[in-house]
């Protein structure tokens, strides 16, 4: 696929008068036309509806390519900037993955870390589930990731981090919540809320996981995304949801955050291994484990 044509689709999409499309180009009016009959040749699709010849708009099929158009331009330039940066000796930002779980008690001391380390890097974390950090990853739109493993998609390359305990968050109601620990044997009759598996999976397999040495587990009841949802259903009464320990020092009103007595949570981090990570990446995970080797990790 020729990325000049995308440009060129672009342009006449979003202002579909051949005339100015191609004046803004610096192209001629044949030039720009005989390009986008091009594009559609190798799609094999019309992607503009003509009425005389002239262009009056995009077909439903082009405002679906558009949208897709748009975002891989966006990522070409996105890596052209990166190249030319990291060729010229500058990398003054590093784009960070975190899922929700990680992002509690460890990502602090680490990014205090990596800041004292490298006190010229602006760091920018996007709060995205594992599923949405290997898109993100394969997309060039973050740098590394912290999630939950497994990842089980091909190109990235995990590396483990640190592990946490886990909390049982249950209604101050519940019986099991005036206990000083929980095993999984006791949440056997207790409706569990977790991380939905498709957006989560790491997270979503790794609560089976610490919960499977029980005889018995309920099937979860719900499947959630975000650790808001989760808490307000335990608020709700309606059933009780794994956190990280790192949480054990908040308050949530109504609910109460048990220590659950099972196998840790595994928090890694993550990047492409179609290349070699860049130097900023590199520091950050040393940072991470240099944080965790100091008995950090709580």
């Amino acid at each position: 696929m020729d990325s000049q044509r995308l440009r060129y689709f672009v342009t006449l999409a979003e202002d579909p008068s051949l005339r100015r499309a191609a004046k803004q180009l610096g192209i001629d009016e044949t030039t720009l036309s005989r390009r986008v009959t091009a594009l559609e040749g190798e799609l094999g699709i019309d992607l503009f509806v003509r009425e005389k010849g002239r262009y009056t708009g995009l077909s439903a099929a082009g405002r679906s390519y558009l949208r897709d158009a748009r975002r891989i331009l966006q990522q070409l330039d996105r890596a052209a900037e990166s190249a030319h940066a990291i060729a010229a000796g500058r990398t003054d930002r590093l784009r960070i993955g975190v899922c929700e779980d990680a992002a509690a008690g460890m990502l602090s001391r680490i990014l205090l870390a990596f800041s004292t380390e490298k006190p010229q890097i602006a760091v920018e974390l996007f709060e995205l589930p594992t599923a949405a950090q290997a898109d993100s990853l394969h997309a060039a739109e973050i740098d590394c990731g912290l999630l939950l493993p497994p990842v089980g998609i091909e190109g990235i390359t995990v590396k483990p981090l640190w592990d946490e305990s886990w909390l049982v968050a249950l209604p101050t109601t519940h019986e099991l919540s005036r206990l000083p620990q929980v095993t999984p044997e006791q949440l056997a009759e207790v409706h569990l809320v977790l991380t939905h598996p498709d957006l989560g999976p790491g997270c979503h397999l790794q609560a089976l996981d610490a919960l499977k040495y029980a005889s018995k587990t309920r099937r979860p009841r719900y499947q959630v995304l975000s650790r808001a949802t989760a808490i307000m259903l335990v608020q709700s009464g309606m059933g009780a949801a794994l956190l990280p320990a790192s949480l054990a020092g908040y308050t949530i009103p109504d609910v109460a955050l048990v220590p659950l007595v099972a196998p840790p949570m595994h928090i890694a981090g993550a990047y492409r291994d179609d290349e070699l990570p860049t130097g900023d990446v590199i520091a950050f995970v040393q940072a991470a484990t240099a944080t965790i080797g100091h008995g950090l990790s709580g």
